[in-house]
Order: C-alpha cells, then sequence, then structure tokens
C-alpha cells in the first residue's frame, strides 16, 4: 500500500501535460501524439508512467520464453533448388545427420547421406549404392536409414564405424529405418509400395506396430524411439495423418490444435515430441512439451519440418525460402519476454535484457509477430524503444505492434514473434498476457510517445 500511495501522490503532482490530438487520433486509438511537457518533469513522467504499466501487469507475468536461435545447415556441394538439404536426427552430442540432393549428369541427380560433426561434413554413401539417405543417430555414432543400388527399391541400413549393414523387413518391398536407440533398437517402416506398415526391429527380430484406428491400406510409420522405448510416428484413417507415440504396449494418439495434418518425427529422452503439422495453409513444426504445443517455424521460411530431438532440446529439420530447401538447427537460448495484448489496437512485445544480453543486439525492424508475422506498427514514429521497464538497471526491449496485422484471435494464449540477434535468426513463444483493468493500464497507449519524447530530450542533449 506505500508503493500505490507514494505513485498516487506522484500523479498528483504532475502538472502541464497535454495532449493535442491528431486528426485521427483519439487514445487509445491514437496513431500520432504531441505532447507539451516541462523538461523538469520528462524523467517524472516517465518513470511514473512505466512503473504504473509494469504496477498494472505485474512481474508475476514476466516468464523465460520458448525460444531458439536457429543455424542454417547447407552441405557443400548440394543442389538446393532440387532437393536441396533436409537434417533429419540428432544426438546428445550434437552429431547430426541427413540427407542432400547433388546433380550428377545431365538433367540427372541423386541423394547422399550426411554426418555433421563440429563443422566438419562426412557424406554417407556405401559402394555401389545409387542413393542414400540417414535419418536417425544415437549416443555411440550408429547411423540408421536406408540406401539404394540400382533400381528402385530401397532398404534399410546400419552404419557401425565403417561398416554398413542393411537389412529388409520379411515379404517387404521396400525398408525404411529412421530412428535408433543406444540399446540398438531401431524404428522405421516397409511396405509393398501403396501402403507401410510401422515396426521395431532389434536383433534379429521384427516387431510391427498397428496403432488402433489405422487403417490397412494407409500409411503406419515410426520415425524415432528414445532410450525408454518409446516410439512415435504418424498414421492415416484413410482421409489424414495422425501423430502417435507409443509407451508400453499403450498408444496416445493426437493432433496439433487448428491442424488438418500430424505427424511426429521425433522424441527424445525427456518425453518431448517434434513433427510437423499443416493448417490447410502452411507446413509448421511444432514441439509437444507435456500438453503444451509450440509452433516451430524458421524466420522467413515457407515452410519447416522439425525432425530430431535430442536430450538438451536441440531441434533439426528443413525449411524453404526462395534458393530451395535447406537444414536447421534450433538451439534453445534462455530469453525473458511478456506479449501483452493490451485490449488496444496495440500488442505489446517486450525483451528483458539480462547479463547474458544485450536487447541493442536485436535488430528492431526485423521482428515480426503472430501468425500473420506482423511488423512493428508503421503509423507509430518509433515503435521500437529501449528502455528499462522492469527497473533492474538493465536496458529492455519494448515493440508495439498493431492487433489487426498479426493475425491473433482475441481468444489466443500464445504467440510467437521472430527476429534477428546479433545477426543469427530466433524465434521465441511465451503466453499473452491479457491484463484487466489495472491502475494505471490506460498509461499504456501513451508510452510510445513518452519514451519518444525522452529520447528526443536525450539526443538534444
Amino acid at each position: 500500500m506505500d508503493v500505490l500511495r507514494h505513485i498516487l501522490v506522484s500523479l498528483s503532482r504532475l502538472r502541464k501535460i497535454r495532449f493535442f490530438l491528431s486528426v485521427d487520433a483519439v487514445v487509445p486509438f491514437a496513431r500520432s501524439f504531441c505532447l507539451e511537457i516541462s523538461k523538469a518533469r520528462v524523467r517524472k513522467v516517465l518513470t511514473t508512467a512505466s512503473l504504473l504499466i509494469v504496477f498494472s501487469l505485474g512481474f508475476s507475468t514476466r516468464a523465460v520464453a520458448t525460444a531458439y536461435l536457429f543455424t542454417t545447415i547447407d552441405v557443400p556441394g548440394a543442389d538446393y533448388s532440387d532437393g536441396g538439404v533436409h537434417a533429419l536426427g540428432i544426438n546428445d552430442a550434437g552429431q547430426v545427420v541427413g540427407f542432400f540432393a547433388q546433380i550428377t549428369g545431365p538433367g540427372s541427380f541423386s541423394t547422399f547421406g550426411f554426418e555433421l560433426n563440429g563443422m566438419t561434413y562426412t557424406t554417407l554413401q556405401p559402394a555401389g549404392a545409387r542413393a542414400a539417405s540417414a535419418y536417425g543417430i544415437n549416443n555411440a555414432g550408429q547411423i540408421v536409414g536406408y540406401l539404394q543400388y540400382p533400381g528402385l527399391d530401397s532398404h534399410g541400413f546400419l552404419l557401425n564405424g565403417s561398416t554398413y549393414t542393411t537389412f529388409d523387413a520379411p515379404g517387404a518391398v521396400y525398408t525404411a529405418a529412421n530412428g535408433i536407440n543406444d540399446a540398438g533398437q531401431i524404428v522405421g517402416y516397409f511396405g509393398p509400395g501403396s501402403s507401410s506398415q510401422a515396426f521395431v526391429f532389434y536383433g534379429s527380430t521384427f516387431t510391427t506396430l498397428n496403432v488402433p484406428g489405422a487403417v490397412p491400406t494407409g500409411f503406419t510409420e515410426a520415425f524415432s524411439i528414445n532410450n525408454l522405448g518409446q516410439v512415435v510416428g504418424f498414421y492415416s484413417d484413410g482421409s489424414t495423418d495422425h501423430g502417435f507415440l507409443k509407451t508400453g504396449e499403450t498408444y496416445t494418439t493426437f493432433d496439433v490444435p487448428g491442424a488438418i495434418v500430424t505427424e511426429a518425427l521425433g522424441i527424445n529422452d525427456a518425453g518431448q515430441v517434434i513433427g510437423e503439422f499443416n493448417d490447410g495453409l502452411h507446413s509448421y513444426g511444432f514441439l509437444l512439451s507435456g500438453t503444451t504445443y509450440t509452433q516451430i517455424d524458421v524466420p522467413g521460411s515457407s515452410y519447416t519440418d522439425a525432425f530430431g530431438i535430442n536430450f538438451a532440446g536441440q531441434i533439426v529439420g528443413s525449411f524453404g525460402d526462395d534458393s530451395g530447401s535447406h537444414g536447421f538447427l534450433a538451439t534453445p537460448i534462455s530469453l525473458e519476454t511478456q506479449i501483452t495484448m493490451q485490449g488496444t489496437p496495440l500488442v505489446t512485445a517486450t525483451i528483458f535484457g539480462s547479463a547474458t544480453l544485450d536487447v541493442s543486439t536485436v535488430d528492431p525492424t526485423a521482428l515480426r509477430l503472430g501468425p500473420n508475422q506482423a511488423s512493428p506498427d508503421p503509423d507509430l514514429a518509433n515503435p521500437a524503444v529501449i528502455t528499462d521497464m522492469n527497473g533492474d538497471g538493465l536496458p529492455d526491449l519494448v515493440v508495439w505492434f498493431r492487433d489487426q496485422d498479426t493475425g491473433l484471435s482475441p481468444g489466443a494464449s500464445q504467440a510467437c514473434f521472430s527476429g534477428s540477434m546479433s545477426g543469427q535468426a530466433f524465434l521465441a513463444c511465451d503466453a499473452i498476457v491479457k491484463p484487466g483493468c489495472g491502475l494505471g493500464f490506460e498509461l499504456a497507449p501513451v508510452l510510445p510517445a513518452l519514451l519518444w519524447l525522452r529520447g528526443r530530450r536525450r539526443r538534444k542533449a
């Protein structure tokens, strides 16, 4: 109550604050603001306004977002316009496997597996094979995938050291191996061509996986197995694809909310599941942690597929842009954020600075928010400001977006924003704060103008 009393007393002492609104500006729908304020009171006004807004929102809403830094994986010599690069598996040491396309002659190309260890790429293709793809790698460095010898049929392979061992499910026309755990259990699928059947292969025994609801003429494919023996993949019910998780003998099926197609492609030892989904317009990656879904979307991409995840939460996959398909590595980072839907035309995204994060390394012009990838509000003279919002002595970045541009629904509970940090793409997803009529919250729309005024005063100084 002493803090509240102090704020109210400070407000009562403010004088000579006058607002001149442009023709189309009516708070909180203002497009522009013109303030006259005694220079001696600028700092007090700003401090009080910031305190009131933060007091209204509450520090409890500040949270560590689910955030990633993205590194593009481009294999030297790959043809990106026709096949490109796809990163598909990652182990706890950060070794990555996948495949890339390469032109092999006039009008022809082939696919080659690769392993990325640190900064070193190694091509994976046994002698005599016409194509190969590496899908999974365990902590012992054993790699699985599938390859083709002359002819169209595919065979599963296990690469142990420098030795390739091929295998085929009984009666299969093709066999694909997608994942392997530290015990050497391999998952994948096989089939006659018009359908597929998921399997677990261990030692010399194949065990088929029969997901309830899967149609025999459709596709059931297993893609990853962790060290607890949990298996993920997807199946067709005759009309669309759904993700599945097998724990022991129990199958759990699931769909990303709003998706028309869901495919689970990776699982780590913490039980986090990643994959891809399609909402009818676009393909995105997803992370399922517990019961929470988080969208994984490489900034600026035309599509994103998430395939592999390790215990540290690093994710690999592929994405598309104007030049073709590329692999990516998404590394989790600690980022404290707050996304606020203010009950006005503005949505605020705040990135809090820390001892390890200088917010000046974030490019505000590259920030995008929501499913529509909205840019910062173009109608504000300065839609992004750096100021200490939480009073910890470290600068924070505050950015305003127009609600109508974001594509966020009124009932949305989470939002994602992306941008560039020190020249590297990042993605952050956090819960949306929807404060009520808290004390001082009505000053939130005024804050851009107040902060701009302080910046002008500093520039003159």
